[in-house]
């Protein structure tokens, strides 16, 4: 009985522990977005466009898939801009959609 007792706590503080440490959407966004914006200014093939992150809204497809749009400022213009977002405990990832950027002009 006690040994039953034990494992269903053990198996409730289990499932506690993976729920509770699940990342906030907010919080990744707030990560995809430091990063996205550091990608546009510093990354050689973008940082003399001088696009800027104006939103970002994110939106949850699988356990740790989300995808995003992120509206981006190009020549005075808001372009809404689609990205593939992945969270692991490694941390978060992201990449823009093929084309994505096509808007600027090589």
């Amino acid at each position: 009985m006690i040994k039953d007792l034990i494992i269903v706590c053990l198996a409730m503080l289990i499932m506690l522990f993976s729920v509770g440490c699940e990342m906030s959407k907010a919080k990744i966004t707030r990560i995809v977005a430091a990063s996205l914006q550091k990608s546009l200014s510093f990354d050689p093939q973008y940082m003399e466009t001088n696009m800027k992150l104006k939103e970002l809204t994110i939106e949850r497809i699988e356990k740790n898939s989300y995808r995003g749009i992120a509206k981006i400022e190009y020549t005075g213009v808001i372009h809404s801009i689609p990205l593939l977002i992945t969270v692991k405990n490694s941390g978060v990832t992201w990449e823009l959609e093929p084309g994505a950027l096509a808007f600027i002009p090589r």
